[in-house]
């Protein structure tokens, strides 16, 4: 279902809401489930570049997340930093670099990518 509403930029929001709505605490058996989730519609949502709906879920996921399991996030923020950076969107790209170092996480990549492509 979720994936269908994110198939067009009218319904993407919709899908926002649902994994919005999915509780803190899942079971460990769905874990990985409202992972997929979160991610394809973040990915989704920096697609059709609303970029505040994805960093959004982004800072759900981090809140969701116990600190021993955040490792598994370097990747989906990767997503939304790159596509900041994609856009032009440098500053807020900083910002979330600065969040993930306050989670302990150092990264350079598509940052490297975008400042050379943003002048």
């Amino acid at each position: 279902m979720i994936r269908v509403l994110c198939s067009k930029k009218e319904t993407v929001h919709l899908a926002f809401e649902m994994v919005n709505d999915i509780p803190e605490k899942v079971e460990d058996r769905e874990v990985g489930i409202k992972h997929s989730l979160f991610v394809h519609v973040v990915r989704v949502l920096c697609g059709f570049k609303d970029f505040d709906a994805a960093k959004q879920l982004i800072l759900k996921m981090i809140a969701d997340t116990d600190s021993e399991e955040r490792d598994i996030l370097i990747y989906d923020i990767n997503i939304l930093i790159t596509a900041y950076v994609k856009a032009g969107e440098i500053i807020q790209a900083l910002e979330m670099v600065m969040l993930l170092e306050c989670i302990g996480f150092y990264i350079c990549n598509p940052l490297m990518f975008g400042f050379g492509r943003s002048t």
